[in-house]
């Protein structure tokens, strides 16, 4: 009997919304721009944004979903991987 291989592609999305989460430290200034910046944009495009669930002194966090041309777009510098984005 043939093995099948579970997940065998396992960087597959399926279609529709994805995922992404923004993850930023307040001390940075660049980050705070390309934060606050990507979002104004792309707010209205998005059908989730959390509220800040960073601790607010020192960072910042928002957990977002949307189609993927516009999380594509979302600058790496701001990433992070999460169990949201999984």
């Amino acid at each position: 009997m043939k093995k099948v291989r579970r997940n065998a592609t396992p960087h597959y999305r399926p279609p529709g919304p994805r995922r992404a989460t923004i993850c930023i430290k307040l001390g940075n200034p660049a980050e705070v721009r390309a934060a606050r910046s990507w979002l104004d944009q792309h707010r209205s495009d998005l059908a989730f944004v959390s509220d800040d669930e960073g601790c607010g002194c020192c960072v910042s966090m928002w957990r977002v979903e949307g189609p993927a041309e516009i999380l594509d777009s979302l600058p790496a510098d701001i990433r992070a991987d999460s169990d949201w984005n999984r």
